[in-house]
Parts: structure tokens; C-alpha cells; sequence
């Protein structure tokens, strides 16, 4: 219960996406605390792949001292240490996370729906890409209330799929508002994956084929309506800068530091301009910030995805539909940055590698 308690609470804190390093280091302290727990309990675990992840870590944190903001890269090195040590504790107690997990994401959704009511339609908003109740930026066109609300309602779908019941209507009406309100269409995309996935992998009734096909109809439907507010290839011109500065800086250029990168003419290609702090993409940040290394990266992600969506037993399948949906989003979004979001991948990886 202790390990349960810990994870709640690390997610209520950083949801509010505020103090990142200091949410970052104590990720870090948070995360040996519970390891020490789990190796004096003989229960410790190593997950599927780990040495991959260390030695990607390890080069992460060379690349620290490449680039100049070397404060701020090495406090998003933190929260990316932080992620694998909560993998390796989700890994080792998968099945008491698991029964647990998604009643405390549900908890987690309710209590920041109704922050986002008060800070978005109440009061004035504030402008904050790491809360997942805030606008990310002034253009008040994304939040990722959505991202985490996707993750929460392919589990919901799940549940409707087996049961009739009325609270699971109740959370698949607040969740498809804040799908709606939150404008992400990187949620939008992973709740369609995810729902894709259900469909193909369980065998339900007709009826409730058809409520996943009307689900991924609108989804859809969202998808292309926000496009037409806000662009979908030319607000992702991001990723022409990313692999231009691959061709100039092999080694890359440090964690964090795409802004240069974005601001610079000599990585524009035509109409190629826009800036950006971040890639809006998991493997392309770490590939822009380790250059070619990166690879080391890119081979551990997709090993872990492959791992997981090749596991056939009904059991675990709300969790990995649940990792299914949030990875879609990790790839297209800056949620990787999120650390509410990014340990919640984390942690759903341990949970599914209970053979390890």
C-alpha cells in the first residue's frame, strides 16, 4: 500500500505541473525511496530490456553537458531516471498496481477535470504545457486534460464492453467533453488506436462493435474539425528541423535545447519556420538530443511496444490498451515533458512485464 500511496501521490503533484525540477529530483528520491523498499522485500524485479535503458541514461546525461542549458537539461534527465526507476518498482509488484491502477487514474481524471472547470471556465487561465488542467500555450488551443482523459477512457470503453452499468456512461460523458474542450489531437489519435485495438482483440457483441466504431467515428470527426482551427502537418514542421539538425549535429546537441535549433534559419527548409521549444515527439527529441545514439532510444521504445502488444491474455488487456493510447500520444505530442503523463507510461510498461 505504501508503493500505491507513493504513485498517487507523485501523479496529484505533478498533474499541477508546477516547480519542475524540484517535481523532477523528488521523482528521483520518490523512486530510490520505493526501490529500497522493494530490495529489502526480496521483491526486486529487473524489467525486460533494462540495460538498454541504462545505457541510454547514461549517454542522456553525457549529451547534459553538450548543450548550454545544462541546468534545465539535467532536470529533464532527472525526470526521465525518475520514469525507469518506477518502471522497475511497477515491475516488481505488477499484480497489486494492477488492481488498483485504474481506480486511481479515475480518481485522478475527476479531481483535475475539476481543476480544469475552475481554471479554464471559472477563472482566467494561466498558461502551463507541464499541468494537465492548463493551457499549454496562449493560443489556448490544446490541454492535456485530453491526453490523460483518452488514456482513461479506453478503459472505460473496455468496462462498457463487459457491463451495462451507468457509472461507466457517467465516465465516458466527462471524458468525451474533455476529449472535446481539450483540442489534442494527439489524444483524439490514441483513443482511435486504442479503441481499434479493443475491437480487434476482444470479442464482443455487435452492438458494442458498433458503439467502438461510433467512438472512433468521432474521434475522427474531432480530429479533423480542430484541424481546421489549427493546422496538422504545418503545426509539426518541427520534425523537418529535427531531422535537419541530425545531418549537422550527428552527436546531437544535448537534452532539452531543440529551441536552437528551432530558431535557426540554417535548419529551415521553404515554408519550415515555425519555433518550438520541443519536437512534439518522443523518439525524434531523443534523437535530436543524442544525434544518431538516439538509436539506442528508438530500439529500446520500440522493443518495449512490441513486447507489450504481442501479449494475448484478456487480463492485462485495459492496461495495454491503456499504454497503447498514451504511447501514440508520447509520439505525437509534448506529453514526454509531462512527468504526470510520462511516469503514468512508466508505470503501466512495469505493470505489463509481470513475466520479466
Amino acid at each position: 500500500m505504501i508503493v500505491l500511496f507513493a504513485l498517487f501521490s507523485i501523479f496529484a503533484w505533478t498533474g499541477l505541473g508546477k516547480f519542475l525540477f524540484w517535481t523532477h529530483l523528488g521523482g528521483v528520491i520518490l523512486g530510490l525511496s520505493l526501490l529500497a523498499v522493494v530490495i529489502k522485500k526480496k521483491q526486486l524485479k529487473p524489467p525486460t530490456n533494462w540495460l538498454w535503458y541504462l545505457v541510454f541514461l547514461v549517454i542522456l546525461e553525457v549529451g547534459v553537458f553538450i548543450g548550454g542549458n545544462q541546468q534545465e537539461s539535467f532536470s529533464y534527465w532527472l525526470l526521465f531516471v525518475a520514469g525507469g526507476l518506477f518502471w522497475v518498482v511497477a515491475s516488481s509488484y505488477p499484480k497489486l498496481i494492477k488492481e488498483y491502477l485504474d481506480k486511481l487514474l479515475i480518481a485522478f481524471g475527476v479531481v483535475f477535470s475539476g481543476l480544469f472547470v475552475f481554471f479554464n471556465l471559472i477563472r482566467e487561465p494561466t498558461i502551463n504545457a507541464w499541468s494537465v488542467y492548463l493551457p499549454t500555450s496562449h493560443f489556448l488551443n490544446h490541454n492535456n486534460i485530453g491526453d490523460l482523459w483518452s488514456v482513461i477512457m479506453v478503459g472505460v470503453i473496455y468496462k462498457l464492453f463487459k457491463s451495462k452499468n451507468i457509472y461507466w456512461w457517467g465516465l465516458l460523458a466527462v471524458g468525451g467533453w474533455m476529449l472535446i474542450v481539450s483540442q489534442s489531437r494527439s489524444a483524439y489519435l490514441g483513443l482511435m488506436v486504442g479503441v481499434i485495438f479493443l475491437v480487434s482483440r476482444l470479442k464482443v457483441e455487435a452492438k458494442y462493435k458498433k458503439l467502438g466504431l461510433a467512438i472512433i467515428g468521432l474521434g475522427l470527426v474531432l480530429f479533423i474539425l480542430t484541424g481546421r482551427v489549427k493546422t496538422t502537418l504545418g503545426s509539426r514542421v518541427y520534425y523537418v528541423q529535427a531531422m535537419v539538425s541530425l545531418w549537422k549535429h550527428p552527436l546531437g546537441i544535448g537534452l532539452a535545447n531543440f529551441g536552437k535549433i528551432s530558431a535557426d534559419s540554417q535548419y529551415h527548409l521553404n515554408y519550415f519556420s515555425d519555433f518550438s521549444e520541443v519536437v512534439f515527439s518522443w523518439p525524434l527529441e531523443m534523437m535530436v538530443s543524442m544525434g544518431w545514439f538516439g538509436l539506442i532510444f528508438v530500439y529500446w521504445f520500440i522493443e518495449q511496444i512490441r513486447r507489450v502488444l504481442k501479449e494475448n491474455r484478456e487480463r492485462n488487456i485495459v492496461y495495454q490498451v491503456m499504454f497503447l493510447t498514451l504511447t501514440v500520444n508520447l509520439i505525437f505530442n509534448l506529453s514526454y515533458f509531462v512527468p504526470s503523463l510520462l511516469w503514468l507510461w512508466f508505470v503501466l510498461l512495469g505493470v505489463l512485464d509481470e513475466d520479466s
